[in-house]
């Protein structure tokens, strides 16, 4: 269970993050590029007093107005693949 209250679970019934319901946070807008090369940061996974937060950290130099891309991990894009199929159903 997240921090807020939120039970969220993945075909594989363990937890992943959805960032829907905190609409607070801006790293909620960092996109996946789909090409590796691209990623300029990363999640962190850290749990401190029984929460878990993952802040975001740069693997590089970031430019002042250059967007920011994060790998989702290959799992996220085959979950979305399998809702799609779901949804032609």
């Amino acid at each position: 269970q997240l921090e807020n209250g939120w039970s969220k679970f993945d075909r594989q019934n363990d937890g992943f993050v959805d960032a829907f319901p905190t609409m607070d946070v801006i790293a909620r807008f960092i996109n996946d590029p789909k090409i590796e090369e691209q990623c300029n940061v990363k999640y962190e996974h850290i749990q401190q007093f029984g929460i878990w937060h993952c802040p975001v950290v740069a693997q590089r130099d970031i430019v002042a107005g250059e967007e920011l891309f994060v790998s989702y991990g290959s799992r996220y894009w085959s979950e979305q693949e399998k809702l799609m199929v779901d949804e032609t159903l």
